[in-house]
C-alpha cells in the first residue's frame, strides 16, 4: 500500500486536481453529520481536508506516511496524528465521522477493503456518518494515458502520468521537481497502484456492516455502473 512519503511535500500541489471532489465531500459532511464534534480521516496525507473543521471540532488523522503527518501537524497543531494502517487501526474509542477520501483504490485485494470497512464500523459512535470515496473502473479507464502537470509559487513542478499496471492494476507515476538554483532541479520519484472493484459488490459489503449505505455520484444522484467516482455514505 502507498505511503507517499517521497511525494509528501508536493501532495497539496497535487489536490489542487480535486477540488471539486474535496467540496462535493463537504457537501455531504455538512448534509450528514454536520454537529460532529470528533471526526478521524484514514489516509489524511497532509490534513488539507481536516482544515475547516478543526475550529468546532476533535481532529484525528491516521497516515502510514511519517512525513505526510509532519505536515498535518503543523498545519492543525491542535489535531492528533499517528501513523497507522487503515486496516487494522485501534484507538480505544469512537467517531462521530470517519472519512476515507480518495485512498482506498490503493488495497489491491478486495478482503483488504472488507478489512477496512468492518474496523471502520468498530470505531464508529452511534449516529455516526462514514463517508468514503473511490475511483470505479469508468474513472480508471478515462484517465489511462493522461498526464498532469502542476507548478507552484516557489518554481517547483510536478508531474503525474497515469496508466495500466500489471495484473489489471493501474499506476500513478509521481514526479516532483524541486527548484534547488537555476535551472537546477531535484528529482522526487514515487509509483503508487490504483485497483477497483464492481459497484454492487463494494455496496453488499458495506450492507454488511453499516444499517444505511448511500452510493452516490459527484450530484448525488444514486451512482451507476457508469459513475466514475463514487461517494458512499454509511451510517
Amino acid at each position: 500500500m502507498a505511503s507517499y512519503d517521497t511525494f509528501a511535500k508536493y501532495y497539496d500541489l497535487a489536490m489542487d486536481d480535486r477540488v471539486e471532489d474535496i467540496r462535493v465531500l463537504r457537501r455531504l459532511i455538512a448534509r450528514h453529520v454536520p454537529s460532529a464534534r470528533s471526526i478521524l480521516e484514514l489516509a489524511c496525507g497532509s490534513g488539507i481536508l481536516l482544515e475547516p473543521f478543526a475550529k468546532r471540532a476533535e481532529i484525528f488523522g491516521l497516515d502510514l506516511s511519517a512525513n505526510m503527518l509532519k505536515i498535518a501537524r503543523r498545519r492543525l497543531p491542535k489535531g492528533h496524528f499517528k501513523v497507522g494502517d487503515m486496516r487494522a487501526f485501534r484507538y480505544g474509542r469512537t467517531f462521530d465521522l470517519i472519512l476515507l477520501p480518495f485512498s482506498i483504490n490503493h488495497l489491491s485485494r478486495f478482503s483488504d477493503w472488507e478489512r477496512t470497512f468492518a474496523t471502520v464500523r468498530r470505531h464508529l459512535a452511534p449516529g455516526g456518518v462514514f463517508i468514503l470515496t473511490y475511483f470505479t473502473q469508468t474513472q480508471f479507464e478515462r484517465l489511462d494515458g493522461n498526464m498532469l502537470i502542476k507548478n507552484d509559487p516557489n518554481g517547483d513542478m510536478i508531474l503525474v502520468e497515469f496508466g495500466r499496471g500489471r495484473g489489471g492494476n493501474y499506476t500513478w507515476k509521481l514526479r516532483g521537481f524541486e527548484k534547488t538554483g537555476k535551472d537546477l532541479f531535484r528529482l522526487h520519484e514515487d509509483i503508487v497502484h490504483g485497483t477497483t472493484f464492481p459497484l454492487a459488490k463494494v455496496e453488499r459489503a458495506l450492507q454488511k456492516r453499516f444499517a444505511r449505505v448511500r452510493m452516490l455520484d459527484a450530484n448525488g444522484r444514486g451512482a451507476t455502473g457508469k459513475t466514475d467516482f463514487v461517494y458512499a455514505v454509511c451510517s
